[in-house]
C-alpha cells in the first residue's frame, strides 16, 4: 500500500475520490438550481 505522499499519480485513489466528491457536489447543486428554477417557472406561468 502506497501512502498519499508517496503516490504522485493524479489517477490515484485520493484523486478519484476528490473528483467524485466535486462532481457529486456540482451535480447536487445543479439539481437544486434546476428544481428552484422549475418552481419559479411554474409560479410565473401559473
Amino acid at each position: 500500500m502506497s501512502t498519499h505522499y508517496g503516490n504522485r499519480e493524479p489517477n490515484g485513489c485520493g484523486g478519484c475520490l476528490a473528483a467524485f466528491v466535486v462532481i457529486a457536489f456540482f451535480a447536487t447543486a445543479a439539481g437544486a438550481c434546476w428544481q428552484i428554477g422549475a418552481a419559479v417557472a411554474r409560479a410565473v406561468v401559473a
